[in-house]
């Protein structure tokens, strides 16, 4: 999958957090557990929501494939930070009080596996996070092929909330809630791809401009992103 992600791919920016970030997370990227606790983000990228939280008080530890972006997190940052996908990562048995996987899972050769991999690293009651893109969206029923989230050949799997509630269970986690999220960066630039606009519509003007439509889909539990919480069984 490396080879889907060239050097300049937006979440491997490994600046600090803007203050718009820095919103986005305290509103959209909330941990279920009090800081102090034990965090691991699978796919932290740049470490932008890591240094988030450790400057929130968490303590907290990342996974990135990508090993020249994992050692820089860790020599610049001081972040640490396993660059092996977790199914393989030494991480030890019950060492996380939460794991975060925020638009990652559908990126993963063995979505099931990966899952379980995350339960075995959590605590017994510890929570898991999964964001995703929703399949049975507006955005995906009105776009179909040019559906923004699609990202061919980036994107291996596709979930919506009941196939999504079925994988956790399966990974042996009680599912507490799904989320329909309502900024989704949906319709803008899927328009954009259906209309063959030259410059990609994904960027802040365009989504604050369609937050009408995230609003319709929000309210009709349609929304272009879901993501949900459960704990370990």
């Amino acid at each position: 999958m490396r080879r889907y992600y060239p050097s300049d791919y937006g979440p491997h920016d490994a600046t600090p957090p803007s203050l718009t970030e820095r919103v986005y997370y305290r509103l959209f990227r909330k941990v279920p557990a009090p800081p102090g606790s034990t965090l691991l983000d699978v796919g932290c990228g740049g470490g932008k929501y890591l240094s988030f939280l450790r400057e929130r008080g968490y303590r907290i530890s990342g996974i990135e494939v990508n090993a020249e972006l994992a050692e820089h997190l860790r020599s610049e940052f001081g972040l640490q930070v396993y660059e092996e996908p977790i199914t393989r990562a030494p991480i030890p048995e019950a060492s996380f009080d939460v794991v975060t996987l925020w638009w990652v899972l559908e990126h993963t050769h063995d979505p099931l596996s990966t899952l379980r991999a995350a339960h075995r690293a959590l605590r017994p009651g510890g929570t898991i996070v999964v964001s995703l893109q929703n399949f049975a969206s507006i955005g995906r029923l009105l776009f179909g092929t040019t559906w923004h989230h699609l990202d061919v050949p980036g994107h291996l799997y596709h979930f919506e909330p009941r196939t999504l509630r079925d994988i956790l269970r399966r990974a042996n986690f009680e599912v507490l809630r799904v989320r329909q999220d309502l900024i989704a960066k949906d319709f803008a630039p899927s328009l954009g791809q259906a209309f063959r606009l030259q410059r990609s519509l994904d960027w802040m003007l365009p989504n604050l401009l369609a937050l009408p439509f995230d609003l319709v889909a929000w309210s009709l539990r349609r929304s272009g992103l879901i993501t949900a919480y459960a704990t370990r069984s």
